[in-house]
């Protein structure tokens, strides 16, 4: 009688609902771990050898994902949902963790304020480059990771637009026609970063392409004269 009485006791103990503290308390201490496997994957990924043609992780099954993370693939199913899941949180984690070019010296004029420019984007490209062969140029993901390109595009060609034609809200046309340029610029990072071209090469052609972006500008009506580039 004594043991099922202790039974019984054990029993509605194990059914009795948690309090709000004490499911807060676990929720934290998920979100925790969720950060920390995290971080373990990314720093794993960051150190990846590069491979021509090849981002980091690319070929990585959800075993080598665990392994990284120092844990088990149940695990990241439960913190992340899928696979497809943990890669959208990569992808975010790493978006964010990517420094931004430095605005340029607006007293910069002409070939100068091109060559600088240039020379800040080789920086900010050398200094991110597993981000950028991870968030640009991963062909696969999820509507969320094709998001984030999307939205990572759209932003660099405002910053472009407002920093050398001097215009805060473009127009659609304006995107579009700048827009252009842009996708010329990504076919030649591809050609450094993934295939492996020269990166002097790279350089004068996003030179070029940026003398293309400032011509634009004064062709176009809707485009302020003088340019911040102009004397």
């Amino acid at each position: 009688m004594a043991s099922a009485m202790t039974a019984t006791k054990k029993e509605e103990t194990t059914r009795r609902p948690l309090s709000e503290g004490e499911l807060e308390r676990r929720r934290a201490v998920k979100i925790q771990n969720r950060q920390v496997i995290l971080d373990r994957i990314i720093e794993a990924l960051s150190k990846e050898p590069d491979s021509a043609g090849r981002a980091p992780g690319e070929g990585w099954n959800l075993t080598r994902y665990a392994e990284a993370g120092e844990t088990s693939r149940g695990t990241l199913y439960n913190q992340f949902g899928s696979l497809d899941g943990l890669l959208t949180a990569i992808h975010e984690a790493t978006r964010d963790s990517v420094q931004m070019v430095d605005p340029i010296d607006p007293n910069l004029r002409g070939e100068d304020r091109i060559e600088e420019q240039t020379r800040m984007w080789l920086k900010w490209i050398d200094n991110n480059r597993s981000a950028v062969l991870s968030v640009v140029f991963k062909e696969k993901g999820t509507a969320e990771t094709k998001a984030i390109r999307l939205t990572a595009k759209s932003n660099l060609n405002r910053r472009v637009i407002l920093e050398h034609l001097g215009v805060e809200d473009p127009s659609t046309d304006l995107l579009y026609a700048a827009g252009v340029y842009l996708g010329a610029a990504e076919d030649a990072l591809r050609g450094y970063l993934v295939v492996g071209r020269d990166r002097a090469e790279l350089g004068a052609i996003l030179e070029r392409l940026l003398r293309n972006v400032i011509e634009l500008g004064r062709d176009r009506a809707d485009v302020p004269k003088p340019l911040p580039g102009d004397s």
